[in-house]
């Protein structure tokens, strides 16, 4: 029975035209974001060993957080297409991407599921890299900043790093 949904999502997914594909995938994301809502609703999730992460139907099992990092791969791979231009400027060309990416990790969370919400992280993460996002953007510092450091502020090479770290049979010492 798998098999044969498998390969009828396969054949109807090959013969989807990739702009059509691109259209849908911000409505996508937010059925998406739904669904993850959805699942913590008592009554409309189901509930096991504490975690509310799945929907039954008919004697299937179907977890929205699996289809949320397919999702996510196609939302980021659309957005940073069309976004191109503006990666370099982080308000218009990154933030939009990391909310929609927090919003989604952060509702897997809540079900909870560390597992799921890491993996997708690291992959929406690794499509930012590829995409050339300068991570310098992030965490640029403003003019002051910098003259305060050069000024002999907080440099971290001068901290000394530890030479070796203890092993399993050697004690810490303080």
């Amino acid at each position: 029975v798998y098999l044969l949904l498998g390969l009828l999502g396969f054949a109807l997914v090959l013969n989807l035209n990739s702009q059509r594909i691109r259209r849908g995938t911000k409505p996508a994301m937010l059925a998406v974001l739904l669904l993850l809502l959805a699942v913590l609703i008592p009554g409309l999730g189901h509930r096991v060993s504490g975690a509310s992460r799945w929907f039954r139907l008919i004697g299937f099992s179907f977890q929205p957080s699996e289809l949320a990092q397919l999702v996510l791969i196609l939302y980021f791979s659309d957005v940073l297409t069309r976004k191109r231009s503006l990666l370099q400027d982080f308000f218009q060309g990154v933030l939009p991407a990391l909310v929609v990416l927090g919003l989604t990790v952060g509702l897997i969370l809540v079900e909870p599921d560390l597992g799921t919400a890491v993996a997708t992280a690291a992959v929406a993460l690794l499509l930012l890299f590829i995409a050339g996002v300068r991570w310098q953007i992030a965490g640029r510092r403003s003019d002051r900043d910098q003259a305060s450091s050069s000024a002999g502020g907080h440099h971290l090479h001068r901290f000394p790093a530890p030479v070796t770290w203890p092993g399993p049979s050697e004690p810490e010492t303080p």
